[in-house]
């Protein structure tokens, strides 16, 4: 599509900065990221190396979780495993809190208490 057409705009630094790391984190230029949006065109953001390790250890522990879930409900011992039903929760939360992150979500919703080892 050729695009003959120019718009400017004017920015703080801070707001100019800010375009440029979304832009970047997208892996798009910045007029593009600012045509997408401007358009609500969809827009992918890789997530960070670190958020990825984040969400594949936490899916492991959840994995080790359901495992002991398994094993606590076969002994039958209640105790043992309400604990890790709490604890397969609270990864849960630490799980999807991850994956709100890699979408931008700017308010993450607040974690509840543990009532782990009360």
């Amino acid at each position: 599509m050729k695009r003959s057409h120019r718009v400017e705009i004017v920015l703080s630094d801070e707001e100019k900065t800010t375009i440029e790391s979304k832009a970047f984190s997208c892996g798009v230029k910045v007029a593009q990221y600012i045509r997408d949006c401007a358009l609500r065109r969809s827009l992918y953001c890789q997530p960070s190396p670190d958020l990825i390790a984040v969400r594949g250890h936490a899916g492991m522990v959840k994995s080790e979780l359901m495992m002991l879930s398994h094993l606590a409900s076969e002994a039958s011992n209640e105790q043992m495993l309400d604990t890790v039903r709490q604890a397969i929760a609270q990864i849960d939360l630490c799980i999807n809190a991850a994956f709100r992150m890699s979408t931008g979500e700017d308010k993450p919703s607040e974690l509840p208490e543990s009532s782990m080892g009360k």
